[in-house]
């Protein structure tokens, strides 16, 4: 099966062709929408005779409507009709903006005492549903800090703060050294609840299937499904930013190219950019291709998922992501799916890269790179679960890390029944914490049977605390050998309570027959100029040649990753991966990215 995936390398003008967005040359619509010639007087059905306004549009089944390129609208667009909206024209991506100018008169509530704290009341077109969906400002673009009081701190901090940020009209607060009402700042506010708004939970209907294909941008919206809120059908080519909760809720079964980025953190809301939910009806299987979260830095804040798949009533039935990158975000993917699947993914700052609740799971090239430090973190995380039987597969995966905290581990299966299997993975554990765990299960409600084997594991601890392989407990069944330990001068590995902290303890058990422990050194420069062709923490993970074979003969270049996924190619390819992929990083490349998604270079 997978000899069948793997793909010779392409590169530069070859990849290309490999796709084309709405705005391509070939693309032709019923009607057109230019906010920057446009003209809503006109017919709309040329570029020549755009309309001006998206609410010049009526919309009809089957209907084809163009967004002009570096065009912006202040508007909300409801895709009440099954209809394909794609791009035409040269220059930026179309735009939809959520925000408009403060309006109306600035004034002093205290001049005497707070000389620079201004004020003017503003009304958004709807107020939060559920107290969560708090309005955003903006000066000059740029969000100020939000103050904690609308004196004091204001005052001498500066920054804005709202009477109620939940509320439809409320006051906002600034501090501003010079009169706001003609110092040329442009100040804007959160006024719309949407961008795209074609899903069945709010327009109460369902089965209006769509194409949506940017490059299309929707920033600043305050709604809780804002941004784009896509019914069912196909999304392609969106950037999706600065909103709040859902910046995209998709019904689509068929979405790519899509990146979130730039939320709205530090008041307590939790954050889920990017989500895959059907609120009615059965058979929803999506599949996500080259999904990226960039969270808000090195520090994750407010509990940032960076995509969540999961339903009304019944869950979906499955759950595919290929290629999706999460970074700085406290979790990547979290499923609630009868069957998940990844392929691909790029997990680079995360808490817990996978959260995952599912019938079925296989996770597959996934690359983990530097996850965050925090107790009771955990990478892959497998959730409590009753009522069916569980397989997790866990294949030809990467993780290096140098400052896990105490009690991180890097697979946890929680209270769970069926089966595990962990094959062909690599995990560098360049840390000085003790107390990581390569596996963590607990077998309950059922039996659980673990394959743990072709591993590497690299450890470089050397201080006076367990720095585990695994941890198992509940009895569970476990097969596990040819796994490969460098470094660390013990494996530490215990089974209900009994640890063993040799390999040939362990072996006495019955476990790891063939294994081999290379405890050359703790150090990590020793394990890495030995046994590695490159540098684990700059994504190469190439074990050298002939070094060695497993007790059985068995080469030990068999153990770790024999396939990764290539980012530029996008698919499978032999061998261990050689270096991470470089991700755009700014709203500029994200905007390039979006607008030709194949010429994006992953490893320049």
């Amino acid at each position: 099966m997978i000899s069948s995936l793997i793909s010779s390398p392409i590169r530069g003008a070859q990849r290309a062709i490999l796709g084309q967005g709405a705005g391509g040359a070939a693309s032709s619509f019923d009607r057109y929408v230019n906010s920057v010639s446009g003209n809503d007087a006109n017919a709309g059905t040329s570029e020549a005779l755009a309309y001006q306004n998206l609410s010049a549009l009526t919309l009809v089944d089957n209907g084809r409507y163009g967004l002009a390129l570096a065009s912006t609208w202040r508007e909300q667009l409801t895709v009440d009709h099954p209809i394909t909206i794609g791009t035409f024209g040269t220059g930026a991506p179309a735009i939809l903006d959520g925000a408009s100018p403060v309006s109306g008169t600035w004034t002093q509530p205290d001049s005497v005492t707070y000389p620079n704290v201004w004020s003017i009341s503003v009304t958004r077109d709807n107020a939060s549903p559920a107290a969560t969906e708090l309005l955003g400002y903006w000066e000059d673009g740029v969000r100020p800090r939000y103050a904690t009081n609308t004196t004091t701190d204001l005052q001498n901090n500066g920054g804005w703060r709202a009477t109620n940020r939940a509320t439809q009209t409320t006051t906002i607060y600034i501090k501003s050294t010079a009169n706001p009402n003609s110092d040329g700042i442009v100040r804007e506010f959160s006024k719309r609840d949407y961008g795209l708004n074609g899903h069945t939970q709010t327009l109460g209907s369902a089965g209006l299937t769509s194409t949506i294909v940017g490059p299309i941008e929707i920033k600043r919206c305050v709604g809780h499904y804002n941004g784009l809120s896509g019914g069912p059908g196909v999304q392609k080519q969106i950037l999706v930013r600065d909103g709040t909760i859902h910046h995209m809720v998709s019904e689509a079964e068929d979405v790519q190219d899509v990146i979130a980025s730039d939320f709205q953190l530090g008041f307590g809301q939790a954050q889920v950019p990017l989500t895959a939910y059907r609120a009615v009806g059965t058979g929803f299987n999506p599949v996500w291709k080259r999904a990226m979260v960039f969270g808000p830095g090195a520090a994750v804040g407010d509990g940032v998922t960076g995509i969540l798949s999961h339903g009304s009533s019944p869950i979906p039935d499955s759950f595919t992501i290929e290629q999706g990158a999460f970074k700085d975000v406290s979790a990547g993917v979290s499923t609630d799916t009868t069957a998940y699947e990844s392929r691909g993914l790029y997990c680079y700052n995360t808490k817990e890269a996978t959260t995952i609740q599912a019938a079925t799971s296989t996770v597959r090239y996934a690359m983990y790179r530097e996850p965050q430090s925090s107790t009771n973190g955990h990478v892959i995380d497998v959730g409590p679960g009753t009522g069916v039987t569980k397989v997790r597969t866990i294949e030809h995966c990467v993780l290096y890390a140098s400052s896990l905290a105490a009690a991180s581990n890097w697979h946890r299966v929680n209270n769970k029944f069926g089966s595990i299997i962990i094959r062909n993975c690599t995990i560098v554990l360049n840390t000085v914490s003790s107390s990581h765990v390569f596996l963590t299960a607990v077998a309950g409600g059922g039996a659980l049977s673990i394959t743990f084997e072709y591993n590497v594991i690299v450890r470089t601890f050397s201080g006076g605390g367990v720095q585990n392989t695994m941890v198992l407990s509940g009895t569970p069944t476990l097969t596990s050998d040819h796994n490969l330990w460098l470094g660390y001068s013990v494996v530490d590995c215990s089974f209900d309570g009994t640890n063993k902290r040799n390999l040939t303890d362990w072996q006495a058990l019955g476990y790891d027959t063939n294994s081999k422990h290379l405890a050359t050194a703790s150090n990590y420069a020793t394990i890495k100029s030995t046994y590695f062709q490159g540098a684990p923490e700059n994504g190469d993970f190439r074990l050298k040649a002939g070094i060695g074979t497993f007790t059985d003969g068995v080469s030990l270049n068999l153990a770790g990753p024999q396939y990764h996924w290539d980012w530029n190619t996008r698919a499978v390819v032999a061998g261990a991966p050689e270096v991470w992929p470089t991700l755009p990083a700014s709203v500029a490349e994200y905007r390039t990215y979006i607008a030709d998604p194949t010429a994006w270079d992953f490893y320049p």
